[in-house]
């Protein structure tokens, strides 16, 4: 038996290839479930991903020869930079895995037995079988390592001198074929026997929806003229003002403290919310666990001087929080936001299940119909409409002690939408947010009635009629201008 214990020394990323519309929430929900498999018995290396619409992806294009298969662009240069973060760490190899894998029980134990035999002089570990060379003999033992030509791009593992040699080759020759790179890296490599125990398989729609997709993407895409400096008319002329708000409960002790600092550190005046029974000198102590009443706490304490309130429930985990909020400041900057998400491993509504009123492959950016308040950047319009409700409900005949209250999401939304905002959602960032829950789901689907019920009331009241429609006069976007303002982001 392997040692468990070296789990430690393997860093993991997935990289998320884009498939066709029909396998787009497959996608969605394999992706986050990879992500959650694998967090946090191994390292997770967060990196970002870049989209045929960016001026990272025009950069790298303009370093090409264009008369190249360019097909697999986007994932060379993520992996690029993600060979850069793991390289930044302590651990000792890099595990890459695509979207489309099917991962058995056993998978975990035949990863550590494999790093187990690598040779020494090893760079790349294809752990999506493929033939061992002409000129090495098939081993009879089952599990057994063989020396191969290359690896495959599904499921493959790089030491540190592998990751050090692409990062070196690829900086100073850029290349759009992960085929052509690898020949011409000329990594040593070995793979894991096609009966290995515990090896991946795939899902065959998922990965045959991919390889359709990528066989009809564009060998380039010019940018429009001037797009490295964008000047639309949903764009502000000052940078935006956050006041960042962390929930922390019983279970969040050993995230909380890199979350604060997170926000701290990139400068947002920032609040935590504790509702555990430790209290500690500089957070608000004493809330409640009730959802409702931390995000009640968070509006009615929110200073609006600012321009966004952010919450985070301090139970998601990024390995680069100030690259997320650097690539906030150019959304926030844009009139007509009312709320801005990342992407996470679990959330309430993916993107694959449509109904979105703007999504493009080659976008980083979707506005999307709603975003839950987990990672959440709320514009102080939407922040002082729903510190109104909170104070309607607690005066309301039929009001109640919310013991969970998820339902503050779908009032969040209503409305953006009354107000003619939008809800943006980042497919460049995604964060790692656990299956488990810390409230019982039964309460909260017992709330939801009596809740939605003094909603109604709520935006059928003269309270909310009172300043509602100037501010979505004041908004003044339209649904192109804002898609037109985004498409290059």
């Amino acid at each position: 038996m392997p040692n468990l214990n070296f789990s430690q020394s393997i860093a993991f990323a997935i990289f998320k290839s884009e498939p066709e519309v029909d396998q787009r929430l497959n996608s969605d929900i394999n992706y986050g479930a990879l992500i959650n498999r694998f967090y946090p018995q191994f390292r997770w290396i967060s990196t970002s991903r870049n989209f045929e619409k960016s001026p990272g992806i025009h950069d790298l294009r303009s370093k090409l020869d264009f008369k190249e298969d360019n097909r697999d662009i986007l994932f060379l240069d993520w992996l690029n930079r993600t060979c850069i973060n793991f390289l930044r760490t302590e651990t000792a190899h890099l595990l890459i895995l695509d979207t489309s894998l099917a991962i058995p029980e056993e998978f975990e134990v035949m990863l550590l037995g494999s790093i187990e035999r690598l040779n020494l002089r090893t760079d790349a570990l294809s752990i999506w079988p493929l033939p061992p060379s002409a000129l090495q003999p098939n081993s009879e033992s089952s599990g057994e390592l063989e020396i191969a030509d290359s690896i495959s791009r599904l499921a493959f593992l790089l030491t540190r001198q592998g990751a050090k040699k692409f990062v070196s080759y690829f900086d100073e020759n850029p290349c759009g074929d992960f085929t052509t790179l690898l020949l011409q890296l000329n990594l040593s490599c070995q793979t894991i026997a096609e009966d290995s125990v515990g090896r991946p398989y795939v899902f065959i729609d998922l990965e045959e929806s991919q390889r359709k997709f990528a066989s009809g993407l564009q060998s380039s895409l010019p940018p429009p003229e001037g797009f490295l400096n964008p000047i639309t008319a949903t764009q502000t002329n000052q940078t935006s003002k956050v006041q960042a708000f962390i929930s922390h409960w019983f279970s969040t002790w050993d995230s909380i403290d890199e979350v604060e600092f997170a926000c701290k550190d990139f400068g947002y005046a920032t609040t935590v919310i504790n509702t555990t029974l430790v209290e500690k000198e500089g957070w608000s102590n004493g809330i409640p666990i009730s959802f409702f009443r931390q995000v009640e706490y968070a509006c009615d304490n929110f200073d609006q001087s600012n321009d966004y309130l952010l919450f985070i429930t301090s139970d998601v985990r990024s390995s680069d929080w100030s690259e997320l909020f650097c690539d906030a400041e150019k959304i926030l900057n844009l009139k007509g936001v009312g709320s801005f998400s990342p992407t996470l491993s679990h959330e309430w509504y993916l993107i694959g299940k449509g109904g979105n009123l703007y999504f493009e492959d080659g976008s980083a950016l979707a506005i999307v119909p709603t975003n839950d308040i987990i990672v959440t950047y709320i514009h102080k319009s939407v922040v002082h409409q729903m510190k109104q409700f909170f104070e309607y409900f607690a005066l309301h005949p039929d009001t109640f002690d919310p013991f969970v209250g998820f339902s503050v999401s779908i009032l969040m939304n209503k409305i953006i939408h009354s107000l003619s905002l939008f809800n943006l959602r980042s497919r460049r960032h995604t964060l790692m947010h656990p299956y488990s829950k810390s409230y019982d789901v039964v309460e909260a689907i017992k709330e939801y009635n009596p809740f939605q019920i003094i909603q109604d009331d709520f935006f059928a009241s003269e309270v909310w009629g009172a300043n509602s429609s100037n501010i979505a006069n004041e908004s003044g976007v339209h649904l192109q201008e804002m898609i037109d303002a985004i498409q290059w982001l």
